[in-house]
């Protein structure tokens, strides 16, 4: 998705945040379990692409395609509020 949102339309959104934490943001969810070191590296590297994080399983994501864990845990961390796009590189969301 390449849609940019305004910041002013940050609430409008807390519906789809809320319901990507309860569906998938548990700890028992694959895409979960590194949240915590892809948060960090982001902390310690600034903007990172899924290629920067080196974690190469893959688990399967929506419409039951298969995509690498570090991607479907940034996903899941932007959908969620807790991280944005910084800017694009090509195809890469950075």
């Amino acid at each position: 998705m390449a849609a940019i949102h305004l910041t002013s339309d940050w609430p409008y959104f807390a519906r789809t945040r809320a319901a990507m934490r309860q569906r998938h943001g548990g700890p028992e969810q694959a895409a979960m379990a590194i949240a915590p070191a892809v948060l960090q590296a982001i902390r310690e590297r600034g903007p990172l692409a899924s290629g920067d994080l080196g974690h190469d399983g893959r688990i399967d994501w929506f419409w039951g395609q298969p995509i690498r864990l570090a991607r479907a845990t940034l996903e899941t961390l932007y959908y969620m509020g807790e991280l944005v796009i910084h800017h694009r590189s090509d195809a890469a969301r950075l």
